[in-house]
């Protein structure tokens, strides 16, 4: 019976993962884009604003998907960001 739910467990697993995506993985030291969304910026228009900030340095990989950005000193916003948010 144990061995019939593991099974049934891997098999589950192996069929809801098959969509999901492993995602980009930044090393330490690279430079990657950040992108713009949910940041909000002082422009007349959104329309007409960037969609990326700039190209950043990765300080440190905090998490699986987290990772601490060197930032400019006039950027004034917490330096950790989620991987979606780097490009």
């Amino acid at each position: 019976m144990l061995v019939e739910i593991e099974f049934l467990a891997k098999r589950i697993a192996k069929f809801a993962n098959r969509g999901r995506s492993k995602g980009l993985d930044f090393k330490e030291g690279s430079i990657a884009y950040l992108l713009r969304r949910n940041i909000k910026i002082k422009r007349l228009s959104n329309k007409l604003n960037y969609k990326k900030l700039g190209l950043f340095k990765i300080e440190k990989k905090l998490g699986l998907v987290t990772y601490k950005l060197i930032l400019l000193k006039e950027i004034k916003i917490y330096l950790v960001f989620y991987i979606i948010l780097l490009e």
